[in-house]
């Protein structure tokens, strides 16, 4: 549930992993609602994430597009699609261990 911390909103999703509890929070949503729809979002991801075995190359692709894109140059986000090149070429289909 969102709370308010000072002049703006901040979501946070507790969940478990591997047997732990974890928090994802995020701060500095100007309204309420908006701090509502990234919690939505991101306990829709943290389902698909936690029942899916991913490549290695699959989960950095994932994290690549999720977290670096919107925040990276477009040189900087260019050189992380270089790195899935290199990741398919020398990994393949290697699957992440839950």
């Amino acid at each position: 549930m969102p709370t308010k911390r000072d002049k703006v909103w901040q979501a946070e999703v507790s969940y478990k992993h591997h047997g732990t509890f974890k928090k994802w929070r995020k701060s500095g949503f100007k309204t309420k609602k908006e701090a509502l729809i990234a919690e939505s979002e991101f306990k829709l991801n943290i389902q698909k994430y936690l029942q899916k075995k991913y490549t290695l190359y699959e989960w950095f692709e994932t994290w690549a597009e999720i977290y670096k894109k919107p925040s990276v140059s477009i040189r900087t986000y260019q050189k992380y699609i270089n790195i899935l090149v290199n990741i398919k070429k020398y990994f393949g289909d290697v699957r992440l261990i839950r």
